[in-house]
């Protein structure tokens, strides 16, 4: 593979975030890793959800 063949949402891209993650969804994004991107829609997105949680760890461990 020599190009980027996936487009990510944000449910996509949210899953490893999960205390419970989807195995298989998180098996393809490492199967796949260097073969997708995410629009600067989705990017802003989960920056908006990140922002509007309260200072936690929770918020620290995503903004990491």
């Amino acid at each position: 593979m020599d190009r980027l063949i996936y487009l990510l949402d944000t449910n996509i891209l949210s899953e490893p975030a999960k205390l419970e993650p989807n195995y298989q969804v998180i098996k393809k994004i490492q199967e796949y890793d260097g073969y997708y991107a995410t629009s600067a829609t989705v990017w802003q997105e989960l920056r908006f959800g990140c922002e509007r949680l309260l200072v936690s760890k929770l918020r620290r461990r995503l903004e990491s």
